[in-house]
Order: C-alpha cells, then structure tokens, then sequence
C-alpha cells in the first residue's frame, strides 16, 4: 500500500512538471522531483526538505560539493550524482547560450553564466572571459584558485590566457564567497594595473565583475575601472 502511494506520489510530480515545468514546486518538491530519477521506490520527500533545511534553496542544494552530499544519509553517491549533473547542465547550457550571442555590450548578457559558475562556489576563483574584436565570446580561462593571497593573480597570467586564445578583448571576473560585492583595495589596483598595461598591448578590457550567490557588480558600471 504504502509503495502505491509512493508511486502515485511521484507521478503527480511528474505530471505537475511536464504540464508546467516548475513552476509553483517549492525547492524541496523540485529536489525531491530530481532525486525520484535517481533513488527509485522510496519516499524521497523527508529526504528533499531535510536537504532544503540544509542548504537553505534548490541551488543551495545544487551546489553543494559532491563528497558533502554523498555522505548524506539516505542519498548515497547515485542521488549526489544526479544533483551535480543537473547544475552542470545548467551551466552548460548558460555557457552555450553566452557562446551564442549578441556581440556582449552589456554585463547582463554573461552574468547568469557567470553567476551560477562562480557565484555558489566556497572558495575565491579569479577567470577571464575571453572576447573576439566584436566581443562574442571565445572562451572563459581561470587564473587562479583560492583567492589572491594563495594563487596571486598577475597581468601577466591574464595577458597569457589572452594570447593563447588569440583574444583582442577581455572581461574579468571572479567571485566573492562572502557574499559582499563590493571590490576591495586589491581588485581595484589590479584592475587599475591590467587596464593601465592593457593598453601598451592593444587588449581592450571591458569590464571587472565581482559575483556571488546574491547577485553581482560591474565596475565598469560603477565608474571604477
């Protein structure tokens, strides 16, 4: 009876889904849609909220590390795995539909990419976004891990992405883990010195975004490059 119940359970999500992607799911019904792919015949639900209570959203949940969530009881590595593909699909796809686009004109037109690449992640991690002469996208190249005082970010390491790439335009980026988006002392003088250099070497350096899981700032928009 109580394996019926499930079932039924889990088809009424399906349903809701198909009939109208997630729209009107709370985080936990949405996870717990996920984790029915991947956990067959079992009540998945006390699962999905305690995950949600966890990691306080969906995307929280999403990008959670793998070892972190393998461990969870009741998930195990199939229902961690089926989480991390999903968010790696996301970010796919954003990546590809940057690569796609309209010459980039504005920070909004790479900042869902960028945001769901950098904004969630627990550690710093500087990259550059590589640009062609109208400004599609070639490419995105990480400089540096773990922030500036364990993998010091330079111009040269930048100015080499950009040769390597062929790229005559750049936008750099990296993420705030602590949520704040405002630049610090040092993401203004290295931004001054890339822009400064940038110049000797005809790139042209478009912008600085600062992202984190709240959301972003330009400094080109704040009048500070």
């Amino acid at each position: 009876m109580g394996t019926d119940t499930h079932q039924g359970h889990r088809q009424r999500l399906r349903t809701r889904f198909v009939q109208g992607g997630l729209d009107g799911f709370h985080d936990y019904e949405a996870v717990e849609l996920l984790l029915t792919q991947a956990i067959p015949r079992r009540d998945v639900k006390p699962l999905a909220k305690d995950l949600v209570a966890r990691f306080g959203s969906l995307r929280g949940v999403c990008d959670a590390p793998w070892g972190e969530l393998a461990q969870t009881p009741g998930l195990g590595e199939a229902g961690a795995t089926a989480l991390k593909i999903v968010r790696a699909a996301a970010e796919r796809i954003l990546f590809e539909q940057a690569l796609g686009s309209d010459p980039i004109e504005t920070p909004e037109a790479v900042v869902a990419y960028l945001n769901l690449h950098l904004g969630g992640l627990s550690e710093e991690r500087f990259a550059v976004l590589l640009l062609t002469q109208a400004h599609r996208v070639l490419g995105i190249e990480t400089i540096a891990l773990g922030g500036m005082a364990s993998a010091p970010v330079t111009p040269q390491r930048i100015f080499a992405a950009a040769f390597r790439a062929g790229s005559p335009a750049l936008i750099l980026v990296h993420n705030h883990p602590g949520g704040s988006q405002d630049p610090s002392p040092q993401d203004l003088a290295l931004t001054h010195r890339v822009v400064t250099l940038a110049e000797g070497l005809e790139i042209r350096v478009l912008d600085h975004l600062i992202v984190t899981r709240q959301g972003w700032t330009s400094l080109a928009r704040r009048g500070l490059m």
